[in-house]
């Protein structure tokens, strides 16, 4: 199919226009791509924070009752996948229990030389404190992680931009393409930002190309439409 130029200065302003706006958000998106990304990464750090809370909670009874291979179960259950550098369980007295280094199993814990970031949870008994969880990232992988699975804001903020300009004009897409921009850029994550419907249509009718393949416009759509191409 062969591209139709514009032929009057509105659609061909109309046109530049739609360039500008896709240029200008597609550089507010690679601008606003280290935001997503650490906003990624925060959530990752969330979500081993929840698992944490996790081994903690399920190593209460196991860690009274002295129950080892129950532990190990639990650390070995959380570790799938080498999410994480290390997952370790030590009781009250700072001995480790349950450790995805079976050679740490017995000794005091002293930390695991790997470096990274090491969150820990209190595990608590009525109240009182009984052991420790210990969980340990690596910051340089969550960070490639969050790199890998965020999908360039800019791709998502052009589609974004086609189709409100596609239903309601490019003026009316360019003022909702701009407000999401601000939206990132003021540090929300493109995640959280709820998919907008278009509430404002526009009917364009082409009747010269309908006169071309032999289509005859019914007389109540013209009278419906907001333009007319002659």
């Amino acid at each position: 199919m062969n591209a139709v130029l514009p032929r009057n200065a509105a659609a061909r302003l109309a046109a530049v226009s739609g360039v500008v706006v896709l240029l200008a958000v597609l550089a507010a998106g690679w601008a606003g791509r280290a935001r997503f990304v650490d906003s990624l990464y925060r959530e990752k750090v969330r979500a081993a924070e929840s698992a944490l809370d996790l081994v903690a909670a399920g190593s209460v009874l196991p860690l009274v009752a002295e129950d080892g291979l129950t532990l190990n179960s639990l650390i070995k259950g959380a570790s799938l996948g080498e999410r994480y550098l290390f997952v370790s369980v030590s009781d009250a007295g700072n001995v480790v229990r349950a450790d995805t280094d079976l050679s740490r199993v017995g000794s005091p814990w002293g930390g695991t030389g790997k470096g990274g970031l090491e969150i820990s949870r209190p595990v608590l008994f009525r109240g009182k404190p009984v052991g420790t969880a210990r969980l340990g990232l690596s910051t340089e992988r969550l960070r490639a992680d969050a790199s890998r699975d965020s999908f360039p804001a800019a791709w998502i903020l052009a589609v974004a931009i086609l189709c409100a300009a596609a239903a309601g004009g490019i003026g009316f897409a360019m003022a909702r393409a701009m407000n999401t921009v601000a939206r990132i850029l003021g540090g929300a994550s493109p995640a959280d930002i709820a998919f907008e419907q278009a509430t404002r249509v526009v009917l364009a009718v082409n009747l010269k190309t309908a006169r071309q393949i032999g289509v005859q416009i019914p007389e109540s759509v013209l009278l419906r439409a907001d333009r007319v191409i002659e």
